[in-house]
């Protein structure tokens, strides 16, 4: 693929769809259970919500009993978890819990610029300050060898939960809950960090756990897990509790927000509340995340939700200054991959820039800045290409990496940047096609999005990663009253029209591409999300 040039669209319907409409349900019902092969007798299993066994993870049984020690003998205990929105929901979650259980403890979050991501020896150094006896990590450490075995040293035990790639060695841990161990039978094992914590929860308090659920479902959509199997029930119990305002802090940032948090689905924790916990990581310390997360009420917990509120609107600036740069520099590449780096670029915004490069362009992303000597890189890749696999192959131009299959961070020496740009493209082998297919779940009209039928799509939400908010085609429509909305201009607005009716559609972070001459000139395919919102008071589509 010519990497210089945006992908272009076309729609094709998913393999399940079917055109008989059923007359139980509506138009809208009915292609989006056959595209995702439902069937309405079926349809009732979706809000029934499955829970496995805590102890078939593989090392729980000693975790809980480590843990159950510790508290019993007045032990101090260490909680250590990632940056992200995932790693302070874990942290949030883990808080709760061994307060109730009466634990003495204290909580470490890395600093991104200082610590770097995973357990390091400086978080040991600082357990055995405090006087801990025992470490607890959450959503990280699972490649911790040389952390691990420091603490062993000084006589600390270290009790690992995580859900990232296993490597071939494991750190001599008193325990590890990761149910992508290849010897944990779990019969689930697409579980995020705060979803592992979430079992550890269970195991040691029980149906008190189910009160914690909130910040498991925020973490499981953050950390764009498949949502389905365990995940589901999860996010759907939060959910159902943060709409009940379980969560002051969430409370606070949907009011700052502008959103009712009565009106709490994924797509509002993944596109508000997701972005703002992830702030404070990405410019500053986690730590008020956390705050934010286990406030006891709405007054407690605003001062922290101002602060990332603001955080957000330095990330999002940050973020559009360096895509500017970033497209500047794949402008010069003809590749199927994309390696960029820049000095200037904040690390904490490089995942973030890497997403939208992919997003833009289909291929594998690589997006890096320069650290003491070093790039400091995140990595972003399409299905079928196994981002763990391809770094392996780079290894030997790589000093560190770790990740998923979709996602990784990495550190490259300065001097092996070409080395690594050329072993990266190497390994890719992405097809070289510039027309990316965008599967739908069905086609419409504009009178078949009233708000009934795009009520009755949410018997299958909560929607998210491996589960998709449905999506429709509304063939040769009419794109008029075309303008710009939003800070700096960056979203457009238009009324989409067909030989029925017509209705309003929001393409966000439009990029004048095409061109507003271009939309008008003729009719269109358009592919819509449609969404309910509320104006004053009223509900529209």
């Amino acid at each position: 693929m010519d990497a210089q040039r945006p992908r272009r669209v076309r729609w094709a319907l998913s393999d399940g769809h079917r055109s008989v409409h059923k007359s139980n349900v509506g138009v809208l019902l009915s292609q989006l259970l056959a595209s995702r092969g439902v069937t309405e007798d079926a349809l009732r299993a979706w809000t029934v919500r499955a829970w496995h066994d805590a102890y078939l993870l593989y090392g729980m049984q000693t975790a809980v009993a480590r843990v159950r020690e510790a508290i019993a003998r007045k032990e101090r205990i260490l909680v250590y978890g990632d940056y992200d929105a995932d790693g302070v929901c874990a942290v949030a979650l883990m808080v709760q819990v061994l307060r109730t259980l009466g634990a003495m403890f204290f909580v470490d979050i890395p600093h991104r610029m200082i610590d770097g991501y995973g357990l390091h020896n400086r978080a040991v150094h600082t357990a055995r300050t405090h006087g801990c006896t025992l470490i607890v990590t959450v959503d990280t450490g699972i490649c911790a060898l040389e952390a691990v075995a420091y603490a062993r040293s000084l006589g600390i035990d270290v009790i690992i939960t995580d859900h990232h790639e296993v490597p071939d060695v494991l750190p001599e841990a008193v325990a590890i809950v990761n149910p992508k161990q290849a010897h944990c039978t779990y019969p689930f094992d697409a579980l995020c960090g705060v979803g592992v914590a979430w079992k550890l929860a269970y195991a040691l308090c029980g149906e008190q756990a189910y009160a914690l659920l909130p910040c498991a479902a925020i973490g499981t959509i953050a950390d764009m897990v498949p949502l389905h199997g365990e995940n589901r029930s999860i996010v759907q119990g939060g959910l159902d509790a943060i709409q009940r305002g379980a969560l002051p802090g969430v409370a606070a940032l949907l009011r700052l927000s502008g959103n009712d948090v009565r009106d709490t689905n994924a797509q509002t924790i993944s596109f508000v509340v997701g972005p703002r916990l992830n702030a404070a990581g990405r410019l500053d310390r986690a730590d008020d995340a956390v705050r934010l997360l286990i406030a006891p009420n709405m007054e407690a917990a605003m001062p922290f939700a101002q602060k990332l509120h603001v955080q957000n609107e330095q990330r999002r600036q940050l973020v559009e200054q360096a895509m500017v740069e970033a497209i500047a520099q794949v402008q010069t590449q003809r590749t199927s991959a994309i390696v960029v780096v820049d000095e200037r670029w904040h690390p904490g915004i490089i995942g973030i820039v890497a997403a939208r490069l992919l997003d833009k362009y289909g291929v594998p992303t690589v997006v890096g800045t320069l650290r003491n000597g070093l790039v400091k890189c995140s990595a972003r890749s399409v299905a079928g290409v196994h981002l763990m696999h391809v770094l392996r192959m780079c290894a030997e131009t790589i000093v560190q990496y770790g990740g998923h299959a979709s996602a990784a961070g990495l550190t490259i020496a300065v001097d092996a940047l070409p080395a690594f740009t050329e072993a990266f493209a190497a390994a890719v082998r992405v097809p070289q096609v510039d027309v990316h297919t965008v599967i739908v779940d069905g086609i419409a009209k504009t009178t078949d999005c009233t708000v009934q039928a795009v009520g009755e799509l949410a018997k299958l939400a909560p929607f998210g990663h491996a589960h998709p908010t449905p999506t429709f085609v509304l063939p040769r429509v009419s794109i008029t009253d075309v303008r710009t909305i939003g800070n700096g201009a960056q979203h457009m607005k238009a009324v989409l029209r067909d030989d029925v009716g017509g209705i309003e559609a929001v393409q966000f972070r439009y990029d004048g591409s095409p061109s507003v001459d271009v939309l008008r000139a003729r009719p269109h395919d358009v592919i819509v999300e449609p969404s309910i919102a509320r104006v004053r008071g009223v509900a529209r589509v």
